[in-house]
């Protein structure tokens, strides 16, 4: 047998692929896997990936780390996974996307150009952002997050967004996940959330719930030998 396949996670990946289907439905739950490091959590996650194979939509893979990173650190490595993605048909399928993603952006395009400075290939010119306080910048940022993941998204394969080491996450980042959570747009795609210790969270899920979120966990323990 493969060692790609997490054996004796059969339940696991059981969950995953019921709340992928909700994805297609537009009722996704947002998972959180909890466990320790080491458990296998990612793992998981990329095997669901290869299960799925060409029935799956991409998986963008946001990873915090220990010690302070950049702000936004994680969203900015999945809109450029994203990017990368929307590159990979040719200059043909970039300019369709581009003309797609401009409509839908609006004027906040150039929030995630700031991020992912490539996105102006796809994009090409849009027009300029005011200066705003902190608060109305990262809720500019959200609505641009928001609405690029939306744009992206294909039904019938729906986005796998997985933001990983939560615990590790910059405040910022942990506003803007907050907010995707909590909007409806997140019911159309899989957002899966891995942390170590949901107690370092802040309150974030107590947060989505009162803002109508569904959030399911999932604990990946260590696995008894018997199924290793």
């Amino acid at each position: 047998s493969s060692s790609s396949e997490p054996h004796g996670r059969e339940r696991e990946l059981e969950r995953l692929g019921e709340a992928y289907e909700a994805a297609k439905a537009e009722r996704a739950p947002t998972l959180f896997l909890k466990g320790p490091s080491g458990a296998g959590k990612s793992f998981l996650v990329s095997a669901f990936c290869r299960k799925l194979g060409d029935q799956g939509g991409p998986l963008l893979v946001g990873k915090c780390s220990a010690g302070g990173s950049t702000p936004y650190a994680p969203w900015i490595q999945i809109v450029d996974a994203l990017s990368q993605q929307l590159l990979v048909g040719g200059n043909a399928r970039a300019e369709e996307s581009g003309h797609k993603l401009r409509a839908r952006l609006g004027n906040v395009a150039q929030c995630l150009i700031d991020w992912v400075p490539g996105l102006r290939f796809i994009l090409g010119e849009v027009p300029a952002i005011p200066d705003l306080g902190p608060r109305e910048s990262q809720a500019r940022l959200s609505l641009a997050l928001q609405r690029f993941l939306s744009a992206c998204n294909q039904r019938r394969r729906p986005l796998i967004v997985l933001v990983d080491d939560v615990q590790w996450s910059d405040t910022a980042s942990r506003v803007l996940l907050e907010d995707l959570l909590a909007s409806q747009e997140a019911r159309k795609f899989l957002v899966i959330v891995t942390c170590q210790m949901p107690d370092a969270l802040g309150g974030l899920v107590d947060r989505i719930q009162e803002r109508g979120a569904d959030p399911c966990w999932i604990e990946i323990g260590a696995l008894d030998p018997e199924s290793s």
